[in-house]
């Protein structure tokens, strides 16, 4: 028996001692085993005894209880980041609301701004055309050398009000991403030299020395915009002018190619002056709208702070570049890059016809004139009252659609903004209308805005008529759409295309008796060769256009076609920048009165 027991006893002591130690391993391996399953690390292993397990047990649940810990601060950091990720979230969905308004605003702004834009622009237009078309029909009708001065100075402060709400619009458009340039091929060239001969005249009045240096190898052909070059040009060296009271002017050119095939170009011009210079503080602020130099005299410069600012956004539309350098009481220099010009073939210079107005004869025709402003009836009636033309006055939409199907008219000149039923909406109607729909609508508007244009185009009208307009324009418009003669034969056509007036010309004239040839030469050496004058030393188009509108009526009162022709010539040259011949036409003014001088006439 003692034997048994001692044999057996070994066994159960290792047993009971075996229970002891695994049993708290066994338990630390079920507690780690429901931490891994549910991940709750705030469960803690029961300590049984103060040994070796029992501060493995302690080491445990101090593991756990950092474990923890660091779950819970995990946990704060992620709903505190939760909450700073919605927090910036609202915030920026609220700036976006507020960008998204500001651009609404701003949207809305400049919307409110192009709409006021044109709005002023029509309402100044509409009663312009009245003053600079009555004008022009009041030159016909006096005689008088100091009432002609008067009219003169009335349409020229006309035209110089609208080339300023021109300004006012340019820049309108380019801040409003309207502004479309128009490439073509032009010789760049005639450009320069139009500038030349215009600013040298000016140069010379204020005894200032002008300095050209324009390559030999410039390229004569170029795809560029040539009526914003122009403007661009006009405004570097009008300014130079203007702000140089001694020294010089210099009006550099150059190309550079840019491409080994030569089929594009760099063009580099820059204009150098000896004037008042412009601080450095202020080199920046002068290209901005409205702002002029600081301790500018507005009283004796003038301006409006525009020609550089549109100046420098013509030349950025072109993907080029504006510099400015300067010195104070030492002068400027303006140069500017236009990068990569196309290099196209050389297009033929177009001459225009010369419009013989007293020339022309209409076939009998009606024309329906459309407008609410009885003043612009008043004067589309009396350009055309010299003409076979009977004129039938609507005074809006409505009216002229009733008017139309009743005498079907041979053509209608209609306003667009007008009570009742406006332009557009009539022009609809009539299209519509097959029986009408032939008759062609010519579109008189004093909006100068892309979207109106288009609105005109869309509303079916065959042509358009910017106001203010001139008898000229309204004559050249009808001789596209009626029928009509021409006194003129092919040898007078060949000599109105002369430089300087033909005495061919004088013979085509009526005769008219001495009395009357007398004052006519009065004239001619009276106010009105010193308007010449200060016409030829100014040389502004504008005002070579008047001058020759004058010497036009002149002609018409005395049935002269040699001075008609003259006028004429003087229109057509100023509006097609022809300065090729323009400074010799205007210089053969002493010629025409000597021609009409040596000439015998006798009433017929």
């Amino acid at each position: 028996m003692l034997l048994v027991w001692l044999f057996f006893y070994p066994f159960f002591l290792s047993h009971r001692y075996m229970e002891v130690i695994s049993s708290p391993i066994v338990h630390l391996v079920e507690i780690a085993r429901t931490i891994s399953q549910d991940k709750n690390y705030a469960i803690r292993a029961t300590k049984c005894d103060d040994d070796e397990l029992g501060r493995l047990v302690e080491s445990f649940n101090s593991m756990l209880h950092e474990i923890h810990i660091r779950d819970q601060e995990l946990e704060s950091h992620k709903n505190h980041l939760e909450e700073k990720v919605a927090q910036r979230t609202a915030e920026l969905l609220a700036l976006n609301k507020d960008l998204e308004r500001a651009r609404k605003e701003a949207d809305d702004a400049n919307k409110a701004k192009s709409e006021f834009l044109a709005n002023m622009s029509h309402e100044i237009r509409t009663p312009m055309n009245a003053i600079l078309g009555f004008t022009e029909l009041l030159g016909k009708k006096i005689f008088s050398d100091e009432q002609k001065r008067w009219l003169y100075s009335i349409a020229s402060s006309g035209k110089t009000l609208l080339s300023l709400i021109n300004d006012i619009l340019d820049l309108s458009k380019i801040e409003a991403g309207r502004m479309v340039l128009d490439y073509r091929p032009v010789n760049p060239r005639s450009i320069f030299d139009d500038i030349i001969n215009i600013f040298k005249t000016k140069c010379d009045k204020k005894q200032l020395a002008f300095e050209t240096q324009v390559a030999d190898d410039l390229n004569e052909s170029l795809i560029l915009d040539e009526t914003r070059l122009r403007q661009i040009l006009f405004n570097i060296v009008g300014n130079a002018v203007k702000f140089t009271q001694k020294g010089h002017i210099r009006l550099s050119v150059r190309q550079q190619y840019s491409k080994p095939d030569k089929s594009a170009l760099d063009l580099i011009f820059s204009v150098e002056d000896t004037g008042m210079g412009i601080p450095e503080d202020q080199q920046k602020i002068i290209f901005d709208a409205f702002r002029q130099q600081a301790g500018q005299s507005h009283a004796q410069y003038g301006g409006t702070g525009l020609g550089l600012a549109i100046t420098r956004r013509l030349v950025e539309m072109m993907g080029g570049q504006v510099q400015l350098t300067s010195l104070e009481g030492k002068g400027s220099t303006f140069s500017i890059l236009l990068k990569d010009v196309a290099v196209a073939s050389v297009v033929p210079k177009m001459k225009r016809p010369v419009l013989e107005l007293a020339d022309i004869h209409f076939s009998k025709a009606t024309i329906l004139s459309v407008d609410d402003i009885e003043t612009n009836r008043i004067l589309i009636k009396d350009f055309l009252s010299p003409y076979d033309l009977e004129i039938i006055e609507a005074a809006n939409g409505q009216q002229a659609l009733d008017l139309a199907r009743q005498i079907r008219p041979n053509l209608i000149l209609m306003d667009m903004k007008m009570p009742v039923m406006d332009g557009y909406t009539a022009t609809n109607h009539i299209k519509a209308d097959k029986d009408l729909a032939s008759i062609p609508v010519i579109a008189l508007t004093a909006s100068v805005m892309k979207d109106s244009l288009h609105e005109i185009e869309a509303a079916g009208c065959d042509d358009l008529l910017q106001k203010p307009v001139g008898s000229e324009d309204v004559i050249q418009m009808l001789m596209k759409y009626l029928d009509y003669q021409t006194l003129s034969n092919e040898h007078e056509q060949e000599n109105l295309s002369s430089d300087t007036p033909d005495e061919s010309l004088s013979h085509k004239s009526s005769k008219i008796s001495p009395e009357e040839k007398q004052q006519l030469i009065q004239e001619l050496k009276g106010d009105l060769q010193n308007i010449w004058h200060q016409t030829r030393e100014q040389f502004i188009f504008t005002d070579i256009e008047t001058f020759g509108q004058t010497m036009i009526d002149l002609g018409e009162r005395y049935d002269m076609s040699i001075i008609r022709s003259w006028g004429q010539k003087l229109i057509d040259q100023a509006r097609s920048f022809d300065m090729e011949a323009l400074p010799e036409t205007l210089a053969a003014y002493p010629d025409l009165i000597a021609k009409i001088e040596v000439d015998q006439y006798s009433k017929a």
